[in-house]
């Protein structure tokens, strides 16, 4: 019996079209019967020798072949959204590509590591350098530390702390 090696590595024009065509037929569930069944495993089907795992024919379904799926260049405002979402909920990606239609989470995912987190660390930068000359202050809900500062408006950042100029501080020291 001759030995059969995994495929790995790019799919051919004719793996898609078998994927595609056994995926209707069958539906996407049991993977790993659908590569048994199409050939794609090299097991009872027509094109013996190749053999890509049911794990590899799930992800190349969702990740390229699905109806409906976005390719090409996110759009300034999927950057933006995936910016916003991402200072919300984090490495989410499943929940941020659902706020995305046609975007995959491993698509996501992989434009985040490769283009957005240095415009992420960039915009970090920035505000944290323009906050540079102010001292924060953690005031708890519903309660003012100084009726002196209602006139000012202090600026709150991300976390909800509030941060005072500090020529403001020291004019409210010297008072």
């Amino acid at each position: 019996m001759a030995s059969e090696e995994i495929r790995k590595g790019p799919w051919t024009e004719q793996e898609d079209l078998q994927l595609v065509c056994f995926v209707s037929l069958f539906g996407e569930r049991r993977w790993d019967i659908i590569a048994k069944v199409s050939g794609l495993s090299g097991g009872g089907g027509y094109y013996v020798g190749v053999k890509r795992s049911g794990k590899s024919c799930r992800l190349r379904r969702f990740n390229y072949l699905q109806p409906g799926l976005k390719h090409g260049r996110m759009t300034p405002q999927e950057e933006r959204l995936i910016l916003e979402l991402h200072s919300e909920w984090g490495n989410r990606w499943s929940r941020i590509a659902g706020r995305l239609p046609g975007r995959t989470d491993n698509e996501i995912k992989n434009y985040w590591r490769t283009h957005m987190r240095k415009k992420a660390q960039e915009r970090k930068m920035s505000s944290s350098q323009s906050a540079s000359n102010y001292v924060s202050v953690h005031i708890e809900p519903g309660l003012d530390a100084n009726p002196l500062k209602k006139e000012t408006c202090p600026r709150v950042n991300e976390d909800g702390v509030k941060a005072y100029p500090m020529e403001q501080i020291w004019n409210d020291i010297a008072f």
